[in-house]
């Protein structure tokens, strides 16, 4: 899921392929963006950039918040409707930048990243989106600030632990977030039954969030998931996690190193696999002492 900074304007842009070539739709396409709690988001008119096949773009304002957002593309190819769908995540900081990975040296001041035919600005996008869903399942613990939404049944109590909470989209999209309960920085909005709850009457407490207004009403059988939060947590960006992260950028230039291979080893240590991913030593020995409440393998 390509991770765009919060406050940041960016481009949104929609590839139609048919038989593996970019193929022209009949006109240019609709454009819907939701956020995570299915309220609409603006963005500007849809496009088709001049002498292009197949690229259609729309402008996407800055967010105000860490959120995910659903863009669905609706048009027609040789008559039939067609609907593409995308999802993107606003997140507070970016673990590094893509000019900071081109600048990134390694021995001999080489900066493998630099070539922006071999490595486009979407490729490292990619690499990086990766490298914060890995810090966070290996240590419990988001070093961005991103988005949660969770849905459960009042407590009954003034308190309501986050860590029991389902977390889903508003259509019903499980959110991979591992690091939830801790450094929530700040509560988006809040519903019970049904009813908005001014989120200035909700405390951060830990992984807990204290009502200073009334009780969290517990669900019902008709309504047994009565209490949506939206929040954000994660720490800011800090600089040894930037650090980290950027040195297991420069680990993962692809080279000729097989697709299955688990370990390695070389003058700097032996390097470990995890989901495609290596695993600099540094990096490894780094993320075992951020571990919060999950293993490292």
């Amino acid at each position: 899921m390509l991770q765009i900074l919060a406050q940041t304007p960016t481009t949104l842009e929609l590839k139609v392929y048919k038989d593996g070539d970019l193929t022209d739709l009949d006109a240019v396409p609709s454009l819907s963006v939701v956020d995570g709690d299915g309220n609409t988001v603006s963005t500007g008119s849809v496009t088709k950039p001049a002498g292009t096949t197949g690229i259609y773009r729309a402008t996407l304002p800055g967010q105000p918040d860490p959120n995910v957002l659903t863009a669905t593309w609706t048009g027609t190819m040789s008559g039939d409707a067609v609907t593409f769908v995308r999802r993107y995540e606003i997140v507070g900081d970016l673990l590094f930048t893509e000019a900071a990975a081109r600048s990134a040296q390694v021995s001999g001041g080489q900066t493998p990243l630099a070539d922006t035919t071999l490595y486009p600005d979407a490729w490292i996008a990619d690499l990086r989106s990766r490298i914060v869903d890995q810090f966070e399942r290996k240590t419990g613990r988001s070093f961005v600030r991103r988005y949660c939404r969770i849905r459960m049944s009042g407590t009954g109590r003034y308190d309501l632990p986050v860590v029991d909470g389902d977390v889903r989209l508003w259509d019903g999209t499980p959110l991979d977030r591992p690091g939830r309960r801790l450094d929530i920085g700040k509560v988006l909005s809040v519903t019970v039954s049904g009813t908005a709850v001014a989120a200035s009457n909700v405390v951060v407490d830990g992984g807990l969030l204290r009502r200073t207004d009334g009780l969290w009403t517990r669900g019902t059988s008709s309504n047994p998931l009565n209490v949506v939060v939206e929040y954000v947590y994660g720490l800011p960006a800090p600089t040894e996690a930037a650090a980290r992260a950027l040195e297991m950028a420069l680990a993962n230039v692809p080279g000729d190193m097989s697709a299955w291979t688990q370990t390695f080893s070389n003058d700097d240590g032996s390097f470990r696999f995890d989901r495609t991913l290596a695993y600099p030593p540094s990096v490894w020995e780094w993320l075992k002492a951020q571990t919060v409440n999950l293993g490292i393998a």
